[in-house]
Order: structure tokens, then C-alpha cells, then sequence
């Protein structure tokens, strides 16, 4: 069964709302003004807006994260349209697609491994970083839904609770880092947020690419590769997450596709 995505109806009501993923004045609830967005009802707005919460994620960010995360886009290269210009074009298609003006920082990050990409950092500065195979093994069509794919996390907003999860799945209890009263509080909605962060991410990443073939080809890809964890950012491969697991993930998307004016 073939799936031919036609995108044009969504792009038109995407392309009425900027969103600016710098805009700190914005809602909590950023996910809910994008057309594309995964309905979920969920408190997690309510929670991170709490004082404890806040100040532990914020704290968890600062000592576990931050320096690691310098260090590793140290050792990346910037995407530009001069070191790049097929990534930097992809790039550009995306955030026009999806109607973001302001761009986060793009880097190829060696030490990424396999068929993989992360976004990280907070909604003031966040980075995207792509594997070297990703770029070397993705054709332009699955090179446009990885990249949608990341964008959409960062159109999503609350991009410190994603970080801030990714690298708590590599522990072996959120209570270590967060203490035990703040993790009870956050476990639960932010395990349900991240879930429909990824199935709206996956919605972004088809807008991008408009082709399903190509969102399951890169789906496969990844789920066949091989995790070799060697920092707290190595084992936080998102497209190949368990959370949720992939063939939810096709299961939804392949909904969206049918939803929104789709040949076989």
C-alpha cells in the first residue's frame, strides 16, 4: 500500500501562525497553538510552573547537562550554508514549512552515533545536533524528516523538560538527580508529555519531507542500529526511544497521514 502524502492543505494553516521558538512570553502551552500537534491532555504546564520543580529541573540542567552539552557542540561542526549547503537547505525548507523564523544552532556531532539526532538545551538556546552517518546514509526526503522532526520539539517549546527527560532515562532513579518529592510530582505527567512531544515531533518531521516512505524508512533505519552509550546524551536516541515505542509511532502517523489528504 502506498502512502503519497499531499501537505499542501496543512502547510496553508501552519504558515498563519509564526512561531517563534524564542519567544519566552508565550504560553507554557506552546504545543497547543500548532495545527499539527498531537492532542494530549496533560498537566505538565501546571507542575514545571511550580517553584520546587522549576528550581530542581533548572538545577538538574545546570550541573548534569550544561558543561556536557558545551563540550560535545565543541566538538561538533556548525551546519552554515557554507560548510553544508544541502544540510543548510534542508534546514531552511523546515523552519519554512513549520514557520519558524528565529533558527536554533545546527551541528554534525561525531559523537552521535548511527542513524541519529537530538535537540537539547532550554527554549533560550537550543542546539540541534544530527549523526555523521545520519547525513552520510539519509536520503534529502529522510534528511527533511529527521530535521522536521527535531524542529518540532523546539516549535513545542518546554524544551528543558525534553532534555532534562533524556538524560534522566539514563539513571537508574529520577530521585537521585531530582530528589524524591520533586520526581514523584514530575514523573508521570512528564513521561506523558515526552509521548505526545514525539508523536507532534513526528507530525512536524512529515510536513518536512511529506513522503511516509520515508518517515518508516528512517524509523527502520534507526531501530535496527546497534546503542553504544558512552555519555549521558549517547543513549538518548529519539528516534529509536522506546517512549514511545516505534510501532505506536507509525501507527499514529500513519493516522495523521489518513486524516490529512493522502493518496494510496
Amino acid at each position: 500500500m502506498d502512502f503519497g502524502f499531499q501537505i499542501q492543505d496543512i502547510v496553508k494553516k501552519v504558515d498563519l501562525k509564526k512561531i517563534n521558538p524564542f519567544n519566552q512570553t508565550s504560553s507554557t502551552k506552546e504545543s497547543d497553538n500548532l495545527d499539527y500537534a498531537y492532542p494530549c491532555e496533560n498537566y505538565i504546564s501546571a507542575v514545571i510552573s511550580n517553584p520546587a520543580s522549576k528550581y530542581s529541573l533548572k538545577k538538574f540542567f545546570d550541573s548534569k547537562i550544561k558543561s556536557e552539552l558545551a563540550k560535545i557542540v565543541g566538538e561538533s561542526i556548525e551546519i552554515t550554508a557554507k560548510s553544508s549547503p544541502r544540510l543548510y537547505g534542508i534546514i531552511r525548507h523546515c523552519c519554512e514549512i513549520l514557520s519558524i523564523d528565529n533558527k536554533p544552532k545546527y551541528y554534525i556531532c561525531p559523537k552521535l552515533k548511527g542513524v541519529n539526532s537530538l535537540t537539547v538545551g532550554d527554549d533560550e538556546n537550543p542546539a540541534l545536533l544530527i549523526s555523521p552517518l545520519a547525513v552520510a546514509n539519509l536520503s534529502n526526503s529522510e534528511l527533511s524528516f529527521i530535521i522536521g522532526h527535531e524542529l518540532g520539539h523546539v516549535a513545542q517549546k518546554n524544551l528543558i523538560c525534553h532534555t532534562v527527560k533524556g538524560a534522566l532515562d539514563t539513571m537508574s532513579k529520577w530521585s537521585d538527580a531530582l530528589g524524591p518529592i520533586v520526581a514523584e510530582l514530575i514523573e508521570v505527567p512528564l513521561n506523558k508529555w515526552y509521548r505526545c512531544s514525539e508523536y507532534t515531533a513526528d507530525r512536524a518531521g512529515l510536513l518536512c519531507c511529506g513522503n511516509i516512505q520515508s518517515a518508516f524508512s528512517v524509523f527502520d533505519k534507526a531501530s535496527r542500529q546497534k546503542k553504544s552509550i558512552s555519555s549521558i546524551f549517547d543513549s538518548y536516541n529519539e528516534l529509536s526511544c522506546d517512549h514511545p515505542i516505534i510501532s505506536n509511532r507509525i501507527k499514529e502517523l500513519k493516522k495523521f497521514s489518513l486524516n490529512n489528504s493522502v493518496k494510496r
